[in-house]
């Protein structure tokens, strides 16, 4: 064996296997939605979930074999300390006139404001990749990889202040009219199970500070929806209606990392997910026992924010 092939194993055995990092994701999120009778474009209704707060408390391990293949699994946990729901409600060109509302037409009769100040999101991932391009001298180093991501959101709204109305006493009331004050109005779950690939890497800035970047493309992506209406006398509770469909999305990092030293570092950068659908199904369930089925115009959700994370390598 000559002295580089030695030289070139001693450092495959240096390599480390194991990654632990624990951390902390300060975010703020998204959800909205809006559905339509069957064929018309026209919504009925949209509920868009808007400042969601939340830290996100996230572990995340990692095994590779000899900085080639490797694999890592991530779960994050959180709860909802912001927020604000705005509930939108639309009648077309006959029900405007049919209802007096005093805009003759289709547009938006009512918009309310809730309060968003309880519940949680979490996620889990597993990821398995290896070594995609790595420079000569060792400064850049790209990986690929596939694996699976759940995303679930849960968000309970309370309180209604009316901020729109164009038909007072007939389908909505007064604007500034306030009630409900603490009281639970609406719950929504929104639930992602997606396959994606990405690409991840380092680049070497100097001994102790390296830049990581992570993208990802989730192609394919199944969603579900659940939604309590509190106060709604005429549908259900558990739940009032649910939603299904398909849908892509990204997740996107950057991040800069200090070396403390040879096992432990220091890493802060910055996160973007975002989740929209193909297409997709709603349906409402009524205490008469019937069922409304009707079509989703959108469906998205997004979480966004700065992270630190503390790691040990070995």
């Amino acid at each position: 064996m000559s002295s580089s092939e030695a030289g070139a194993k001693k450092k495959i055995h240096k390599e480390k296997y194991w990654i632990y990092s624990l951390g902390s994701w300060v975010s703020t999120g998204q959800s909205d939605f809006n559905f339509g009778n069957r064929g018309r474009g026209f919504p009925n209704s949209e509920l868009f979930w808007e400042d969601l707060e939340s830290v996100v408390a996230e572990a995340k391990v990692e095994y590779s074999r000899n900085r080639i293949s490797f694999a890592r699994g991530y779960f994050g946990f959180g709860l909802i300390g912001d927020g604000r729901l705005f509930d939108d409600d639309f009648v077309s060109d006959a029900k405007a006139i049919s209802n007096g509302t005093t805009i003759q037409r289709a547009h938006r009769f009512s918009r309310t404001l809730s309060s968003v100040d309880d519940d949680k999101l979490w996620y889990v991932g597993i990821d398995f990749g290896r070594t995609f391009y790595q420079s000569k001298s060792g400064e850049l180093k790209v990986r690929n990889y596939f694996g699976y991501q759940h995303w679930e959101e849960k968000y309970v709204a309370k309180g209604i202040t009316q901020i729109e109305c164009t038909a007072t006493g007939v389908l909505c009331n007064a604007a500034g009219t306030v009630s409900n004050l603490g009281n639970r109005v609406i719950t929504n779950t929104f639930i992602w199970d997606s396959f994606r690939f990405g690409f991840d890497g380092n680049y070497k800035i100097s001994k102790r500070f390296k830049l990581n970047f992570d993208l990802a493309y989730l192609p394919i992506s199944y969603f579900y929806w659940d939604d309590i209406h509190h106060l709604r006398t005429d549908l259900k509770k558990n739940p009032s209606g649910d939603s299904t469909g398909w849908g892509y999305g990204f997740n996107l990092e950057g991040n800069l990392k200090y070396c403390l030293n040879k096992n432990w570092s220091l890493t802060a950068g910055y996160r973007y997910w975002s989740m929209q659908m193909y297409f997709g199904e709603l349906r409402l369930f009524f205490v008469s026992g019937n069922t409304s089925e009707l079509l989703l115009n959108d469906f998205n959700t997004y979480r966004m924010g700065a992270k630190l994370a503390l790691s040990y390598e070995f």
